[in-house]
């Protein structure tokens, strides 16, 4: 099948020529193949109007090891007169990783990032690989530690393929079998590097992740936000380790990180409910003259904590929630084909219009019409939806443009009719390439699931989040829910948002006064729980008493006429920090 669909691209380039590279593939021989224009046009390796076929990628760990390195050395050839545009580092210069890399994931190195959601050459495989070209089996890895070269303005994308490395399949195990290699790259100074380094540990096992606590737990305390927000989620996935050594940051680190560590000790004895570690998080901030450690206290005396009785653990809910994948009828596929193609056509005639008058006013403007899906996306399609192994197989490969804003709206009205579950919603917005992009959820995914809601009632955000981890997307990313909620709060309302503050409640915490976002769907969920957790509540007066005008407002707005709200103005109004005292009486003297 590889041959089969290699020799379909090379088909331009004439059957001599055509015939030659494939015999090189199979044999190596010839050793010399010509590298010019023509190929690289022929492997649609600019990735823009023509794509390159990632399905060339599936079943990749069953060719041939020689095979398949000789390919990945032609794209690196066919790509040699764009080499400014590669960014991972490998010795003597080599692309070939990177290349396959990217390609594999349907992207380019010419700019479009592909799909993290890609998985079509295992890390083993890429082992193999290195090692038949005589490099250390971990190089792909140390080359995705390791800070991109390049201009400002190319980073990101050359972050980004450096982190597909973390979604090969295989790639928790290929971490754990070099970690040693890698640690010296987990302490980097500079903050993009560390989250950089903190997003490939991301879907490390729990056991490597404990194995470098150390590394973690003093990022989970430094003076970037960002980073401590990261490296905290981490810290929750080794506690047996990574509270040793926060305690020891806590009682010996440097000023800014002592408090820091406290912080973080106390919220996870809180959220678990152990007495000891809260003992010791209370004894020795109450040890420390640092200011650090006074506003500490104060938040802790305003929320009514004490030395002793540390909060009862919360209820344990399962960490998953089942969800139904079964298909849609042929004919809601039919149906939903029939509306994409009409609304293609439709944006087709316009394009047409468009290019008339131009012409009409003497403008000489390129007729750019997008292309109808053919039976083959069809049919993959079909196959992504009734297959277990649907991961594995190709996706639709058409253009982000037509993918979000028309076929996106599509999906949306077929799971508005009730003729999605969840599990098929999930499937086809993987297939168009509308899921995420570097860890973050599309628009299109929150359209189709408030659809969902509104045509089967399912799913509860806690529910979403589980759909989306079995992508292999970080849950975390649903955490953006409040920037879309703003127009569909009805949608989603508190009893189908509740169980998800509550399961992922450290994770609200740390967000609490984030920017980004409409944070006032986030605090008036949290302030309209019954019986909210102490520290959830505690966090959101937190925010209204804060610094931050705009969002202390919207957290004051939310927390109108709560049973609690006295007592804790109240108390902020004897606060031993003037800014907290000060806008308690502004908050007070504004209800009257």
């Amino acid at each position: 099948m590889f041959f089969e669909r290699v020799a379909a691209q090379l088909a331009p380039l004439g059957a001599d020529r055509a015939t030659a590279l494939l015999a090189h593939l199979a044999t190596g021989e010839p050793a010399d193949v010509p590298v010019d224009p023509a190929l690289f046009e022929a492997l649609r390796l600019e990735g823009f109007d023509r794509r390159h076929d990632p399905t060339l990628y599936q079943h990749a760990d069953q060719l041939p090891v020689a095979v398949l390195l000789r390919w990945a050395k032609l794209l690196a050839a066919a790509l040699a007169p764009h080499a400014s545009s590669f960014h991972m580092v490998f010795p003597d210069g080599r692309h070939w990783p990177e290349a396959l890399l990217t390609y594999s994931a349907g992207g380019t190195v010419l700019g479009h990032i592909g799909s993290a959601t890609a998985d079509k050459v295992p890390a083993a495989t890429f082992e193999a690989l290195l090692a038949a070209d005589d490099l250390a089996p971990s190089a792909l890895l140390v080359a995705a530690l390791t800070p991109p070269v390049g201009e400002d303005d190319d980073l990101d994308f050359a972050r980004f393929r450096q982190r597909l490395v973390k979604h090969m399949p295989g790639y928790a195990d290929h971490l754990d079998r070099h970690l040693e290699t890698v640690r010296p790259s987990l302490s980097p100074a500079d903050e993009d590097v560390r989250l950089h380094v903190l997003r490939l540990l991301d879907t490390a096992h729990d056991t490597t992740l404990s194995r470098v606590a150390t590394e973690i737990a003093q990022m989970a305390v430094a003076k970037q936000r960002r980073v401590r927000s990261k490296a905290e989620d981490l810290v929750r996935r080794s506690l047996d380790t990574a509270v040793p050594a926060l305690r020891v940051l806590a009682a010996s680190g440097k000023s800014t990180g002592r408090g820091l560590a406290l912080r973080l000790l106390g919220s996870i004895a809180q959220e678990h409910g152990w007495a000891d570690l809260w003992t010791f998080t209370w004894q020795t901030a109450h040890a420390q003259p640092s200011q650090a450690a006074e506003d500490l206290r104060a938040e802790w005396r305003a929320a009514g904590f004490g030395e002793v009785i540390a909060p009862a653990p919360l209820p344990v809910e399962p960490a998953t929630v089942p969800f139904r994948s079964d298909a849609p009828t042929d004919e809601a596929l039919a149906r939903f084909w029939s509306l994409v193609q009409r609304d293609i056509e439709a944006h087709n005639d316009d394009a047409r219009e468009s290019q008339e008058e131009f012409e009409e006013d003497g403008h000489d403007v390129a007729l750019n019409l997008l292309a109808q899906p053919d039976r083959r996306t069809m049919d993959a399609l079909h196959h992504c939806l009734r297959n277990r192994d649907w991961r594995t197989g190709p996706q639709a490969g058409i253009d982000r443009f037509t993918a979000w804003n028309l076929v996106g709206p599509q999906i949306a009205a077929l799971a508005e009719a009730g003729d999605l579950s969840p599990g098929a919603a999930l499937r086809m917005l993987w297939f168009f390439d509308v899921l995420a992009d570097d860890d973050s959820l599309l628009r299109p995914v929150w359209d189709v699931f408030t659809a969902l809601r509104r045509g089967t009632g399912e799913p509860t955000l806690r529910g979403l989040r589980s759909i989306v981890e079995s992508a292999r997307v970080p849950g975390e990313s649903l955490n953006s829910w409040p920037w879309y909620a703003a127009s569909t709060e009805a949608d989603w309302p508190g009893e189908v948002v509740w169980p998800y503050l509550r399961a992922h409640m450290h994770e609200v915490i740390r967000d609490m006064d984030a920017r980004a976002g409409e944070r006032g769907v986030l605090y008036r969920a949290i302030a309209s729980m019954p019986a909210p957790p102490e520290p959830l509540l505690a966090a959101l007066f937190e925010v209204a008493l804060g610094s931050g005008k705009a969002r202390a407002k919207e957290a004051q707005d939310a927390l109108a006429g709560h049973p609690d709200l006295a007592r804790r103005l109240e108390a902020a109004r004897t606060d031993t920090r003037a800014a907290v005292r000060k806008n308690a009486e502004a908050w007070a003297a504004r209800l009257g």
